[in-house]
């Protein structure tokens, strides 16, 4: 708690409270009662107890509809980190700590951050009024670097070109190089930011997996909503799951209205019996190939 309180102050938050942590606590864990689990010696005392979250639905969704309310706080340094974390998945020893000989081209990951910022469009306002995406992913990558999981590397690789066409002005520049360095402490950064975007990603991943469902023909909006459910659910149930509330029905529609706005999706009106909005899958996407690579796309993203 006290470091989450120094974070928040740190990116100009203001925590909402004030007066000595333990009191704080203390409201806290009254507030969730219904959704934590004490552990202590004495039943009037919070000194040296234990919290554990209750983990299983319906309760978990409280505490994602609690903890959602930090994601803002963090949002482009997470968004960077899921980029990041897309870009060396494929890097076992980089990403147990065990070797640091990388580099990654910085507009490279500017470039998968501004993706997912378009994929999490409908979740989250990346940036304020008056300032673009761009911006907010630089401000989250400068505060990469402060706390060492990035470094910039002036020297640069000498596997790959040397200069971004992409420059601004129309002029060409020197690429920038950046060193990762998931050592312990940084690794421990580095996947609390991941989590931070895991359980509505999981979602994405679970509604583009079920479009494999529409690869036979069109289905109305609620049954494939509630087939994504179902298929959540029991997915919980086996624990194959980290985040339960990947059962919520907000994020699958908004995974479903994001697809139909990039042409994933489209909307089709029926008559009949089975009159109303259905849903069928886009020209380039009736395939199982197809498919599969858009949820192996949104697959890289997740821890």
């Amino acid at each position: 708690m006290e470091w989450l309180e120094k974070e928040v102050r740190a990116h100009g938050k203001s925590v909402g409270y004030s007066g000595p942590l333990h009191d704080v606590l203390k409201q806290a864990c009254h507030v969730l009662s219904d959704s934590i689990i004490l552990e202590r010696k004495s039943r009037d005392s919070y000194e040296d107890c234990i919290v554990r979250p209750v983990t299983s639905l319906p309760t978990v969704l409280n505490l994602a509809y609690c903890s959602n309310q930090l994601t803002s706080v963090f949002l482009s340094e997470a968004i960077l980190a899921c980029s990041l974390h897309a870009m060396i998945y494929d890097e076992p020893a980089l990403l147990q700590g065990t070797s640091t000989d990388l580099q990654i081209l910085q507009d490279e990951l500017l470039e998968i951050g501004a993706e997912l910022c378009h994929i999490l469009s409908n979740e989250f306002i990346v940036s304020v009024p008056c300032q673009g995406e761009a911006v907010a992913l630089s401000n989250g990558l400068d505060r990469l670097k402060s706390i060492g999981l990035l470094e910039s590397d002036e020297k640069g690789a000498t596997h790959r070109p040397q200069f971004n066409e992409l420059a601004d002005w129309g002029e060409t520049r020197p690429a920038v190089y950046l060193k990762v360095d998931l050592s312990p402490l940084h690794a421990e950064w580095f996947h609390f930011l991941l989590n931070l975007l895991a359980p509505i990603l999981e979602t994405y991943w679970l509604v583009a997996g079920s479009l494999s469902l529409l690869l036979d023909g069109s289905q109305s909006e609620a049954d494939f909503v509630f087939a994504v459910q179902d298929f959540a659910k029991e997915r919980a149930q086996k624990k194959l799951t980290r985040f339960a509330e990947t059962v919520a029905r907000v994020p699958i529609q908004n995974a479903i209205k994001f697809f139909v706005a990039d042409g994933v999706l489209v909307y089709q009106e029926t008559d009949g019996a089975q009159s109303g909005r259905h849903l069928r899958l886009g020209d380039e996407y009736c395939s199982q190939g197809a498919v599969d690579a858009l949820s192996g796309k949104i697959n890289d993203f997740l821890v």
